[in-house]
């Protein structure tokens, strides 16, 4: 699934206008322009689009974390101790810092997806927040990070 898309929708999800997602950035520590958010959040066929990079929607998400919990404990100006390691954003990446951020337990997250028509057991979801590499992880696909999106919208926007 396309980055843009993601922030995209988290963005509607959660009715966030351009100055609160600048703010999201700042709060991680990243500056983005007026003119760099337009063209991140126009649609693939617009002219102006520019692709979001893997580490741009990671800032974007750590700023929803810092927003919504507060920054680490003990020191004004640390990132929470939440952070992953930045690279690629996964599916993955992207249901973990929603959690994290939204402070959701696993009732809420099935609570979500029953939302969207999408029914699965707890050991199924914990398989999508365990490290890669992990026996029982299980990686999550783009129509599964789409029908929680929806669900996530359905619960979350005004």
């Amino acid at each position: 699934m396309l980055t843009n898309d993601i922030l995209r929708r988290v963005r509607y999800a959660l009715n966030l206008g351009d100055p609160m997602v600048r703010e999201l950035f700042s709060l991680a520590g990243h500056a983005v322009t007026p003119e760099e958010l337009v063209c991140m959040f126009k649609k693939e066929e617009e002219d102006g689009f520019v692709r979001c990079s893997d580490s741009l929607a990671h800032f974007f998400f750590e700023g929803l974390i810092i927003l919504r919990r507060g920054k680490k404990e003990g020191d004004a100006t640390a990132i929470p101790a939440v952070v992953p390691a930045k690279g690629e954003l996964t599916n993955n990446d992207v249901l973990w810092y929603l959690r994290i951020a939204m402070q959701l337990k696993d009732d809420d997250v099935l609570a979500i997806l029953k939302k969207a028509d999408v029914t699965i057991g707890k050991s199924e979801l914990n398989a999508l927040f365990r490290k890669k590499g992990h026996d029982n992880y299980r990686p999550c696909g783009d129509q599964f990070l789409r029908n929680f999106l929806a669900g996530f919208t359905a619960v979350y926007r005004p």
